[in-house]
């Protein structure tokens, strides 16, 4: 498959050979970034989240599942990570959320040496991943182009600050899938391999064939989408923050 083969090339380019951390939900495109990082060496999964969140316990079933080593971390002091976060990367309260769960994956490639961090966001962004694009399917086909013109210019602003905070834990993020090179080609791939309608509860199906070709188990290929900040807990903990009054978060918007 013609997409696969441009996600090798976007992992070598960007992944050394030899090993790196992978951050990992558990997720379809975690689990095949994984695997595909695998190819080039050692791989370790690295997941955080709240005591007793969903990405936790999925993680642990799903790298069992791929064959991948997992190290975990909880995140604690929701409040003073959440305010760092804020400052380091403004903007708006799910960048802040974001900004906690790296920067604690960060911390932890960096406790356990591992130099490099690889992440597979651009992929909601490219391939329609987000519950929006179904929603809005009926507005056509210029407006969805538009779309993903939009999230990932966002993603990428977004990760322009996060990288800082990698670099705080001397760690080095790569992501192979928000590439300028990988974005032309996936920009190429038609829409129906990407969102079908507005019925259409799991959308980049392009991708989810790409990961049973890797061997990503069928169930994982078919899970729907789980945003970071709300699998790791960490939105529901920033609420009850705001609800207390703390002055640090930015606006949810």
């Amino acid at each position: 498959m013609e997409l696969l083969e441009s996600m090798r090339e976007a992992v070598r380019a960007s992944v050394p050979a030899g090993g790196a951390g992978v951050a990992f939900s558990g997720g379809v495109d975690s689990a095949l970034l994984a695997l595909l990082c695998g190819e080039r060496g050692a791989v370790t999964a690295l997941t955080v989240g709240m005591p007793g969140s969903p990405d936790l316990e999925w993680a642990s079933e799903a790298a069992g599942r791929c064959g991948l080593e997992l190290r975990t971390a909880l995140i604690d002091d929701i409040g003073g990570r959440l305010a760092e976060a804020s400052a380091a990367v403004g903007g708006r309260l799910s960048w802040a959320e974001n900004a906690v769960a790296f920067g604690r994956v960060f911390e932890l490639a960096s406790q356990l040496g591992i130099g490099t961090v690889a992440a597979a966001n651009g992929i909601d962004e490219l391939f329609c991943g987000y519950d929006a694009y179904r929603r809005e399917y009926g507005s056509g086909p210029g407006h969805l182009e538009s779309m993903i013109s939009a999230k990932l210019e966002s993603e990428l602003q977004m990760f322009a600050r996060i990288g800082r905070l990698a670099r705080k834990s001397g760690v080095r993020l790569v992501q192979p899938f928000l590439s300028a090179e990988f974005a032309e080609r996936a920009r190429a791939v038609p829409l129906a391999m990407k969102v079908r309608g507005p019925d259409d509860w799991l959308r980049k199906h392009a991708v989810r064939e790409c990961a049973r070709l890797c061997g990503v188990p069928p169930d994982i290929c078919g899970r729907r989408k789980k945003a970071l900040q709300y699998g790791s807990g960490i939105h529901k903990a920033a609420l009850k923050c705001a609800r207390r009054g703390a002055p640090t978060l930015p606006p949810r918007i």
